[in-house]
């Protein structure tokens, strides 16, 4: 037996697992139905529907964003074993019910490759397409609601709740995280609005990369080794 692949692959398994067992902490929450702007936001515009489909919500924007600012939260002490080869890094976990407009055209080319997207401190952590019209998604997401919704009638809307992302940053790093679009045709054509945003967030303690792509060879190693032993 290879003793140093196999306690190699041991490390790489109990640090996954440490992560996985970390309990994310709930840091920020918005249903946007107070009557006052929330001012961490840097556009809040709201539209009341007179039916069930839509309650109030933060939109509705075409050829726009929208943006969640906020200092960088107290996320506690790191999960995961301390030792070399490890790194401490803020993940956040971000949930909130995407509400896709009247035309979008995912991978019509005549239409153009309508985008939703998001970024967290200028980088790209989201980038998804999202048609009403027919054609091809370009998203991993099953509408919960598809049909005339109650903007234009000559177009379906759509609902898409409990949209999920994870991503991580620097501890100690404020946030600006920008929900926005590309290609959309503005108001009269397509449009978008986000609603019940939650934002959870912990301290993990990682492999660093260098690291991480060592230990998971290793991992490979000792499992074809004790497959041919």
């Amino acid at each position: 037996m290879n003793r140093p692949t196999t306690l190699a692959a041991i490390s790489a398994v109990s640090l996954l697992a440490s992560a996985l067992q970390a309990a994310p902490t709930l840091i920020y929450s918005n249903d946007f139905e107070a009557p006052a702007l929330a001012s961490e936001w840097s556009a809040n515009y709201r539209r009341i529907e007179d039916h069930g489909s839509f309650s109030i919500f933060n939109g509705r924007y075409s050829q726009g964003w929208t943006g969640l600012t906020m200092n960088a939260p107290a996320l506690g002490s790191p999960a995961g074993p301390a030792g070399p080869g490890t790194s401490v890094v803020a993940r956040y976990t971000l949930v909130f019910d995407l509400y896709i407009i009247d035309s979008w055209d995912a991978s019509n080319w005549y239409g153009g490759y309508d985008h939703f997207l998001v970024s967290v401190n200028g980088n790209t952590v989201a980038d998804w397409g999202f048609t009403t019209t027919g054609g091809q998604q370009r998203n991993p997401f099953t509408a919960s609601q598809i049909g005339n919704l109650g903007f234009a009638e000559t177009a379906p809307d759509a609902i898409y709740r409990n949209v999920t992302l994870t991503f991580d940053t620097t501890p100690g790093q404020n946030l600006f995280i920008k929900f926005f679009d590309q290609n959309l045709g503005g108001v009269s054509d397509e449009g978008w609005g986000i609603d019940n945003v939650k934002l959870y967030g912990e301290a993990l303690r990682v492999p660093t990369p260098s690291v991480a792509m060592g230990l998971g060879a290793g991992l490979t190693l000792a499992m074809r080794r004790r497959r041919t032993s």
